[in-house]
């Protein structure tokens, strides 16, 4: 022990006798660790961590599956009690709908919007959670339909609304238009059966109505109203190939005596870890999280092997000192142990630095990023937990035991004798090789990261400069729900318009409109239709949107032929529709769509006009056929306001909605305000996050590469003086001293390019759903990253070059 203190302090003298090399390796340290902790701690929740419930080992999620058991499907309430009463193997079992909204209002406040879930009477006993306050949901709470108006808050409702009182227990809360007591809050970091704590309140099935707006009590009987997601807790000694064929069993035996497609029973079970984050694999979010992890792995790998090169060198000048310490009777051993002293001495101080540095990047960037990997916790104390912290005194462990390996692997080869008389471990060909096998390393992980972040560079470019086909410029977007305050479709009609005419009226105001889906928002309504006379076709399918008359010149998509919406176009006159070009060109080939008609939405709509081609989904989609119709005669209280400005910055809009909303309903809340510019962002938030983020990593992989270059030839500019000027005094002129080492440089970067493209290519593979417009094997974006990275390789090497061609050969011999 008391040799190891030695070693410590020693080590703490050799980085205050070199404080800018032991900064340097300190500051290349924390990068790569700081890096690769943050991604590791975010992607942990996702690829790796147990949900936060009772024994999750022996919880399991249930799905509908396809031939190869993956997820395709929720579960129908038919479904959901087929498992309850008669799988043995499960001591409990629940359903869920965790995707409802809630517009939560306590006495006398204006409603707020909060994400809502309604689960059976199980759900609670089965996650084995208990609340902070109160109680949670019981069976007994599920029983009578509409007879249990209670509901449990998260302990952000509590905070938010309630200024965290500890009396919250029984007071009353109105969710929608029905009043509900609050029985139980539930802790913060309660994610229910996800990884990301989402839900904010949570009320039973016995209580759907009113609440779950999307589904009704009928559903309850539809076994191919597939709306619930399952979860269910093995019986003790019950593993879960054994419940999963009993529960094989039982829909079989339900599907024999039902006379069901078998397909529509094939139930599968799914550890509940492996399925809390992006079950179905829609989002990617699997595939987000492990390219982070791999490129802050090759940064961190990049990072090692520059402190490695560091420490290397450092070695080396000290060659004189290790050769007297093993000729005045130190064993190697003692030596070895000095040097890993020293190496964990910087890594456990980048790790500090790295942890330090993990937390201001999740701080920075944390929420498009838990965006990326689909239900990843949002709170970065959620995230740099003793998981995190562990993993990162780990790598600073790794990280000290591989930087030292080459230190060494010198130290154990040293001759003693030779290294007094030649001044230690300077100039051989080993240590040479090592550099630079490190630095071609460096360049070959450089390379690969700039790849694929000039990949979705490019994409992200790609994508941001489609022309979407209406402008998003000045336009504010505000979200509202007349149906969970109650409204019926006429009503909601009725208040739309009254909230148009208040908005019209105001000189802010350019246009205003409502519209079902504002594109582009990532999902919508599709219906197929047929055309009077022509024989159906699978194809015949269209994305639908109920507007208001103004959509268009809110929007200004133009009317191509034809007319716009109008204020005539009543629930009492003909059913109408426009439709876009894409739509007129597939399925009216050489005729005239105008005045034809649309048999769809349970009737003939007659097209009254031809609009051009938008963007309905997406920036990336190709044209899709779109029918406009009006709201008026397909009313839906769910739709959104679009309001116009005769202003610049459509901000100084809201106040303007606000007012006018609340002048027809006050406790009408209003939700997702935001710019149609940044709604529309949304849509290639993903590809310009990764860019971003890759592009930052990247950067920094380049400028550690060429740093490692720049030392590994100046130090043998510095080892080789000796050499240089011997040639130098036998008639080298300077400029072929130069262009030694320029093209020694070039020697060391060109295999390390190679090698790094090659194996972006591989990797970009796995990158088709994130790349748009360009190919990971662009010869144009190879060429580029290529000479782009030999240019910054010269002007590394350029720097020790030009000081071996400065050497003054008389000098050079004498201080040799």
């Amino acid at each position: 022990m008391h040799a190891i203190v030695a070693d410590i302090r020693l080590a703490w003298r050799q980085a205050l006798a070199k404080p800018v090399f032991a900064l340097l390796v300190v500051g290349v340290l924390a990068l790569g660790i700081g890096a690769t902790t943050a991604i590791f701690s975010l992607t942990d929740a996702v690829l790796f961590r147990p949900l936060p419930i009772a024994e999750p080992d022996r919880v399991v999620r249930i799905f509908r599956v396809d031939e190869s058991g993956r997820p395709d499907n929720n579960l129908s309430y038919p479904h959901y009690t087929d498992l309850r009463d008669n799988v043995s193997g499960f001591s409990h079992v629940a359903a869920y709908m965790d995707w409802a909204a809630f517009n939560l209002a306590t006495h006398g406040s204006e409603p707020t919007r909060v994400s809502g879930a309604v689960v059976g009477g199980d759900y609670f006993n089965l996650l084995g959670i208990q609340p902070l306050l109160g109680r949670h949901l019981l069976p007994s709470d599920d029983l009578k339909r509409g007879g249990h108006p209670v509901v449990v808050i998260r302990e952000n409702v509590w905070r938010n609304l309630f200024g965290a009182d500890p009396e919250v227990i029984g007071r009353e809360v109105r969710i929608n238009t029905r009043p509900f007591t609050v029985i139980g809050v539930m802790p913060a970091g309660f994610g229910g059966a996800d990884a990301q704590p989402s839900v904010d309140a949570w009320v039973t099935m016995a209580m759907m109505e009113g609440t779950a707006s999307y589904v009704s009590w009928d559903d309850r009987t539809l076994r191919g109203s597939a709306w619930l997601d399952g979860i269910a807790r093995l019986a003790p000694g019950v593993t879960q190939a054994q419940a999963q064929a009993e529960v094989d069993a039982v829909t079989a035996a339900v599907t024999t005596a039902e006379g069901l497609d078998a397909e529509d029973m094939r139930l599968g079970l799914i550890p509940a870890s492996a399925a809390a984050v992006d079950p179905y694999g829609f989002e990617g979010a699997h595939r987000n999280a492990w390219l982070l992890l791999g490129v802050t792995g090759a940064l961190l790998l990049l990072a090692m092997t520059n402190t490695a090169g560091l420490l290397l060198v450092r070695a080396e000048e000290r060659g004189r000192e290790m050769a007297l310490r093993l000729g005045l009777g130190a064993s190697r051993g003692a030596v070895l142990r000095m040097l890993l002293v020293e190496a964990l001495s910087y890594a456990l101080v980048g790790a500090a630095v790295g942890v330090a540095l993990a937390f201001a990047i999740l701080s920075v960037a944390l929420e498009p990023l838990a965006g990326m990997l689909s239900g990843a916790p949002t709170d970065p104390s959620l995230l740099l937990n003793w998981r995190a912290l562990g993993f990162a005194a780990a790598l600073a462990v790794v990280t000290a035991l591989l930087s030292a390996l080459s230190p060494a692997a010198r130290v154990i080869r040293l001759d003693v004798n030779t290294s007094l008389k030649q001044g230690g471990l300077r100039g051989d060909r080993a240590g040479t090789r090592a550099r630079s096998a490190m630095v071609g390393a460096q360049v070959m992980i450089s390379v690969g990261l700039l790849t694929i972040a000039l990949l979705l560079v490019r994409s992200f470019w790609n994508t941001a400069v489609v022309d979407p086909g209406f402008d998003p410029q000045r336009a504010l977007v505000v979200g509202m729900d007349f149906t969970r305050q109650g409204y019926s479709p006429d009503e909601a009609l009725r208040a739309q318009d009254a909230i148009l005419a208040r908005l019209e009226a105001s000189p802010m105001v350019e246009a205003a409109a409502f519209a079902r889906v504002v594109p582009v928002q990532g999902a919508g309504i599709f219906s197929s239709f047929s055309r009077p006379g022509m024989e159906q076709h699978p194809q015949m399918g269209a994305n639908v949107d109920m507007v208001s008359p103004g959509y268009f010149a809110t929007l200004r998509i133009p009317v191509l032929r034809g007319r716009a919406l109008a204020a005539t176009d009543t629930a009492e006159g003909t059913r109408v529709a426009l439709i876009n070009q894409h739509l007129a060109e597939r399925w009216f080939p050489g005729e005239d769509a105008l005045g034809q008609s649309l048999d769809m939405l349970g009737g003939e709509l007659t097209i009254v006009g031809i609009t051009a081609n938008t963007k309905i989904r997406n920036l990336r989609e190709d044209d899709a056929p779109i029918v406009y119709v009006p709201l008026a005669q397909h009313p839906d209280g769910n739709s959104s306001l679009v309001v116009r400005g005769a202003v610049d910055d459509p901000w100084l809009l809201a106040p303007v909605a606000r007012e006018a909303v609340h002048s027809v309903d006050r406790a009408l809340p209003l939700f997702r305000v935001r710019t149609l510019v940044a709604h529309v962002g949304n849509s290639y938030r993903e590809a310009t996050v990764m860019a971003w983020l890759l592009g930052a990593f990247a950067a920094v992989a380049v400028l550690l590469s060429a740093a490692g270059l720049y030392g590994l030839l100046s130090w043998q500019v510095r080892a080789r003086t000796r050499e240089i000027g011997i040639r130098m005094s036998v008639g080298a002129t300077a400029a072929a001293v130069r262009n030694q080492f320029l093209r020694r440089g070039l020697a060391l970067t060109v295999p390390g390019i190679a090698a790094g493209l090659l194996a972006a290519g591989w990797m970009a593979r796995g990158l088709d759903e994130l790349l748009f417009g360009v190919s990971a094997s662009d010869p144009v974006m190879l060429a580029a990253v290529a000479l782009g990275f030999i240019t910054v390789a010269m002007i590394a090497a350029w720097g020790p070059a030009r000081r071996s061609a400065r050497i003054d050969p008389m000098q050079a011999l004498r201080e040799e």
